[in-house]
Formats: structure tokens, sequence, C-alpha cells
């Protein structure tokens, strides 16, 4: 049942929901019964690359095989490739929507796409920070069709998340939803290839992460 569509209000973050039955990589994946989306205003790195594999693996930790909620585009609807546009939002335990979960923003802010601010879909990305985009996010810009900025990757997030550890206090992984210290037993077994950093609790839980039981982070 969870995989039928909810179709509601337009403009809205639970315009679809479904569930997800394959991620094809770091920013495009299928919905059951409501085909391709292609997440709006971000771009990951093409899954042939190493950091397109990290993008698909952070994808796939997240949502394969789980709910999701839709706001689609409303001007737009698909792009020239038939996927639909979309932010996509987290399922809470009970199935509700959860507003917090933002993934698209969750993919730039743990260093897995960079901002792509398409002027031909409904969404302001910088409405996802609460109205301005982080200085230190990775951003390419548009001119008329033509990417002016430097190469995705380029500027890492630097509040303390993504592949770097420079700065960061708490550690987690790709794969799971939890931040330890990094002298932990468990964030010590993180492989590289697979950690976040966090420059604080706060930041880390901002992202979803949960502190670790063993270590007992605040």
């Amino acid at each position: 049942m969870l995989a039928l569509l909810l179709p509601v209000a337009l403009a809205a973050p639970d315009e679809a929901s479904g569930v997800v039955t394959r991620v094809i990589d770091g920013d495009t994946f299928e919905v059951q019964g409501f085909g391709t989306v292609r997440l709006a205003d971000i771009d990951c790195p093409e899954l042939g690359t190493a950091d397109g594999s990290k993008a698909h693996a952070y994808a796939t930790s997240w949502l394969q095989s789980n709910l999701v909620y839709l706001d689609v585009d409303d001007r737009t609807g698909q792009d020239k490739y038939g996927r639909w546009v979309c932010v996509a939002y987290l399922a809470k335990p009970d199935g509700s929507i959860n507003l917090s979960r933002n993934f698209n923003r969750m993919l730039v802010d743990v260093g897995q796409a960079c901002l792509w601010d398409f002027s031909n879909n409904e969404f302001d990305p910088a409405s996802w920070w609460g109205g301005q985009i982080p200085g230190s996010a990775c951003v390419k810009v548009n001119s008329g069709s033509t990417t002016t900025s430097a190469a995705l990757f380029t500027t890492p997030y630097s509040s303390g998340s993504g592949s770097s550890s420079a700065g960061g206090k708490f550690v987690g992984s790709v794969k799971s939803n939890k931040y330890h210290y990094p002298s932990c037993e468990w964030g010590q077994k993180i492989s590289p290839s697979n950690e976040i950093w966090f420059s604080s609790s706060a930041d880390a839980r901002a992202h979803g992460y949960v502190p670790c039981k063993v270590c007992c982070p605040p």
C-alpha cells in the first residue's frame, strides 16, 4: 500500500509518495508506481567516477526500499528525459513526512552534490536553508545553458561535513545514522571512503545523525 501514490494539493512537499525501488545514481531514482525522479537543482558526479560511487552509496543507504514524499515541479513536471523533477523528503518511522529531511539538501550538506539552480522550475534552493545558501556549499552557476562556475566538488562543505576530517570533532558513516567520537571503537571501524565529519553535535544532528550509544557523544 505504501507504494501507492498520494496526490494532494499542488506546490506541497507531499504531492506524491511511494517506495524507492531502484537508486540509479546520487540524484536519480525510481519510485514504484510513479516513475523516475530527478532531484531538482542539484548535481551529483557521474556514477563511473569514485565520487559518483560515493554519492550513489549515500543515496542508496537512505532511499532504497524506503518511503519518500515528493514535491513535484509544477512548472515543467518532467525533464527532457521523462524524469520527474522533484524535491524529495524522507519519511518518519511512522510513515509520515519528515520535513526536516529534505534529501536534496542532505546531499549538498554532506558534500555528495553541488547546487545547480535552474530557473525553469518552481524551486528556490535557498529556502532549504531558511533563505540563505551556506557560503561554503558547492555551487554551479547557470548563465543561459552554460555552466560558468568551477567543476563539481571544488568547494567542500566546510561546517565539518564531508570527506575531510579537518576541523571535525565527530565522525559518522554514509551507511549509518550514528555519529561518534573519533576515538570510539565503532568510529575507527568506518572506512575512510564512507566517513562524514561534523564540527559539533548540533551539526551532526542537523544532518539526521544520532549519538553512538557506545561512546555517547553529546
